[in-house]
């Protein structure tokens, strides 16, 4: 068990008491936004604040603890997935957000319903999102969170989770994405200090980077060492060394952990969907206040993954230094060790901390977890709420909701999914590798989203009944494979011939079946679309990337059966305004009273004399941090409102200087990128 000193201790209650001050005050300055304003943040942040809390949100617990867990035993391949991450930030910044900003829209199911038209794929998107977030990464969040803290401290599972959702609720709750921005770019801080110091005091024991590697190669726990050079039936003897392959980063293709074809096009599926599509991430970068600024991001979010590899290297430490533990090879030895017969690569971290760590360092690692944990739990919170209520609550009440009605509702459903999430981490625990089972639930479910949103960005023939049926295709042969191969069971290192498993499951990669069902799913768009009539243009205008920066007026497909309604004639001066910014905004009679003020009927009240009375001035509703009671909260929450401000849509087409910076800064980072491929090899 650890200790901490005052010193580690002072570090733990800064940090509380800033995660609790700061979402408080950012919670009361923004008492008035309506609620639009504070799920998207108004669409007003900054390129670094976007940046910070993209990264540190998809870097939780579960990536603190994977990274370095995965590296005992594959070595360099997990860092493959960080710098091939790298490359579906960019192309959100310079592929999906350009769309996004130019349609309008606020979430990503928002763009599926305008570009198809209809409710079916939005409803399919919802129900697969919020599967994926509760399963993939709420529930895995708190397994890693109370394994590395149970190490550490003792601790029931059950107080570490509640604590840890208690704080991001915390976070989320009183100003909505303004306070969880802002106070994740405080919590970075601290994360950027704490996440290299066991780095630091780990590599200290060695003496170069060769030495490291050199080591790991005989790193041999000592069943495998005593029976290694013995004719016995002992079968865990080949469990205990690490392949030949595993400092290199590209492999072979027949590679079990990871093959190359997988490697950069498995991992490229994946890290579209977790960039471009899952809106836990991609609502940061929805706040951006233009594209300048969301390319931005993106660049600067896409160097900081680089820097993971001081998450994966004390990983390869762990094994060299604390083999008998850490890369234990008999099921019996793991079992009696971490409680489970797979393995125990999980304990790489918290041996580490417990071992080399001094006190008054371990406070700032301690809180650089805390904040990973918080900021990913959070944005999960608040992803789901957003969905919730904007894409299954308002259109099952048709539209009559109140902006009070919605943020109660929306933070209730914050609750519902805490909840819901403890319950599936008591299941989770069970499974033997956790990082391995959530690249499963990605590699399996992902592609098929993937193919409909990069098919539907890039090509006008893509029409809503092709990309439903190929989502639900792909979906059914998803939801096959995987229970297939979890019917199985994890079979651990030795017992192969314990289970019968097929080839078909057992030797077809997770990655690989990635870009296999992508494939699919993206040739049966394909062909059905050369088979069919195209979309009307009509329809399409700022819709897909080509269109991007269209003037022209875009006809709703929902709306394109319907007679044409008279238009009411806008004004000519903001429609020339605005396109002498780059992009002429679309008004139909839909969005002619989109700034016009909801006025409730009134009756004139009256006193005792049956004169009219005078009216009392208006009282400021009191501030609840909880609700976010704002003074026009009874206002309907009308389909206008969800249109994107003007402020973010005029900055489609970027300046030249601005193109000019962007540009150079993406062939730097392509070209560090590169160069860390090959120094890896």
């Amino acid at each position: 068990m650890a200790t901490l000193n005052s010193e580690d201790y002072t570090t733990v209650g800064v940090f509380c008491i800033l995660s609790i001050i700061l979402p408080l005050l950012i919670g009361y300055l923004t008492r008035n936004k309506s609620f639009l304003e504070m799920t998207f943040a108004g669409h007003k942040l900054g390129f670094l604040s976007v940046a910070l809390t993209m990264f540190l949100s998809k870097n939780g617990s579960a990536q603190f603890t994977g990274l370095a867990g995965w590296a005992v035993h594959s070595g360099l391949g997990i860092y493959a997935y960080e710098l091939v991450g790298s490359f579906g930030l960019l192309t959100l910044g310079w592929i999906f957000m350009p769309v996004y900003m130019a349609s309008g829209v606020n979430t990503t199911i928002d763009y599926a319903n305008k570009r198809f038209g209809g409710k079916r794929i939005g409803i399919v998107m919802v129900i697969l999102m919020l599967f994926i977030n509760l399963l993939s990464k709420f529930s895995v969040e708190l397994h890693a969170s109370h394994v590395m803290l149970d190490e550490l401290f003792e601790q029931p599972p059950d107080i570490i989770n509640l604590i840890m959702i208690a704080g991001a609720l915390i976070v989320v709750y009183p100003g909505g994405l303004y306070s969880l921005v802002y106070t994740n770019n405080m919590q970075f801080l601290f994360f950027v200090v704490g996440m290299p110091v066991i780095f630091i005091f780990s590599y200290d024991k060695f003496f170069s980077w060769q030495e490291v590697q050199l080591r790991y190669q005989i790193s041999w726990p000592n069943t495998t060492v005593e029976n290694v050079h013995n004719q016995s039936e002992y079968k865990y003897t080949r469990c205990g060394i690490p392949d030949l392959h595993s400092l290199d980063l590209i492999r072979n293709h027949n590679d079990m952990d990871l093959p190359w074809p997988g490697m950069i096009f498995g991992i490229y599926i994946i890290s579209v969907y977790n960039f471009c599509i899952d809106q836990s991430i991609l609502q940061f970068c929805m706040g951006a206040k233009n594209i300048v600024n969301a390319k931005y991001a993106c660049i600067i979010s896409s160097f900081f993954k680089i820097f993971t590899i001081f998450m994966v290297i004390p990983g390869f430490i762990a094994r060299v230094l604390y083999t008998d533990i850490v890369a234990c090879a008999d099921p019996d030895i793991c079992e009696r060790t971490c409680g489970k017969r797979s393995g125990c690569s999980d304990l790489a971290l918290p041996q580490l901390f417990d071992n080399l760590v001094p006190e008054g360092w371990r406070g700032p690692v301690l809180v650089a977890f805390i904040a990973a944990t918080l900021t990913s739990l959070a944005a999960t919170f608040h992803a789901g709420s957003t969905i919730f209520v904007l894409h299954f609550y308002r259109p099952l009440r048709q539209g009559q909701t109140s902006e009070l009605e919605c943020t109660l509702v929306g933070k209730g459903f914050e609750l519902v999914q805490a909840a819901i999430g403890i319950g599936l981490v008591k299941a989770i625990d069970k499974i033997p590798k956790m990082h391995e089972f959530m690249q499963q639930i990605y590699s399996t479910m992902v592609p098929p989203l993937v193919a409909v949103y990069i098919t539907a960005i890039l090509w006008d023939r893509v029409s809503e009944r092709n990309a439903f049926r190929a989502l639900v295709l792909g979906s059914c042969i998803a939801v096959t494979r995987l229970t297939w191969k979890l019917s199985y069971g994890f079979v651990p290192c030795g017992d192969e011939d314990l289970v019968n498993v097929p080839d078909i499951v057992a030797n077809f990669h997770d990655l690989h079946f990635a870009v296999f069902l992508f494939v699919i799913c993206a040739s049966f768009i394909l062909i059905t679309g050369i088979m069919n009539d195209a979309v009307d243009v009509v329809h399409l205008h700022r819709l897909i990337f080509w269109l991007r920066h269209d003037t022209q007026e875009r006809k709703d497909i929902n709306r394109a059966e319907q007679s044409p309604k008279p238009r009411t004639e806008t004004s000519n001066a903001a429609t020339a305004g605005d396109s002498s910014k780059g992009l002429t905004l679309e008004t139909s009679d839909k969005e002619t009273d989109i700034d016009s003020d909801y006025k409730a009927p009134t009756t004139p009240k009256t006193n005792l004399k049956g004169k009219e009375a005078t009216p009392t001035p208006e009282r400021k509703s009191h501030w609840n941090v909880f609700t976010k009671c704002v003074a026009f909260s009874r206002k309907p929450l009308r389909d206008e409102d969800l249109e994107v401000p003007m402020s973010s849509r005029i900055m489609v087409k970027e300046l030249a200087h601005e193109t000019q910076t962007l540009n150079m800064m993406l062939v730097l980072l392509l070209l560090v990128i590169v160069f860390v491929m090959g120094f890896f090899k």
